[in-house]
């Protein structure tokens, strides 16, 4: 029966009925299931989910004995309670009262509480980032190499070291990549320019 209970983390409204049915089905899991649960909730927590997430719900369901579709509704469940609890920031004690409403038992808590800080912290750093790509790019990865380049078709013996970045970005909903070389000059502005915004990064912090 739904417990009609107003939860923080949904700003004082109950829990659909239907997510409270599906916390019971994470709370009949086995043990080694619930212990290793953060294996899939925390890969879950992004938007929008990975392509990987099926295969890891399958490798988790053979590891741990448990039926599919029953995962995949308990993994439901507790993401969109740790969702909203991380949207409103809420604290970690705030979120244990929550969990205490949903359920009597003591393990629907030990175990979301258990990666609950990590959680938030992705879930708003997902907020950040899509705030982000509403208003243009957003730098995903960085990748890097030495190059030496010896001599070309201009002629001469040049004997340089460049460095080779590629840039991994989000560009309205599409994955792409920017490769750019740099000579030692451009590499000293460019390391300049990180040292700068990570200390204007870390004074707004």
């Amino acid at each position: 029966m739904p417990t009609d209970k107003p939860l923080q983390a949904l700003g004082g409204r109950p829990a659909p009925a239907e997510i409270e049915r599906d916390i019971e089905l994470f709370l009949a899991l086995p043990t080694p299931a619930k212990t290793h649960f953060w294996q899939l909730l925390g890969p879950s927590l992004v938007d929008p989910l990975p392509d990987t997430l099926e295969a890891d719900l399958d490798a988790f369901c053979q590891a741990h004995g448990v039926r599919g579709a029953e995962l995949a509704r308990a993994v439901r469940a507790c993401r969109f309670l740790v969702w909203q609890a991380s949207c409103r920031d809420l604290p970690r004690e705030r979120f244990a009262e929550d969990l205490a409403s949903l359920s009597p038992s003591p393990e629907l808590g030990s175990v979301l509480l258990a990666g609950y800080e990590a959680g938030k912290a992705q879930v708003r750093n997902e907020l950040l980032r899509g705030a982000l790509l509403d208003h243009g790019n957003v730098l995903d990865a960085v990748d890097w190499r030495v190059d030496r380049v010896t001599t070309s078709s201009r002629g001469g013996a040049l004997e340089a070291t460049v460095g080779v970045l590629t840039l991994r970005y989000r560009a309205g909903g599409k994955d792409e990549r920017l490769t750019v070389q740099l000579v030692p000059e451009a590499l000293r502005e460019l390391h300049q320019a990180c040292e700068r915004l990570a200390e204007a990064a870390k004074r707004g912090g």
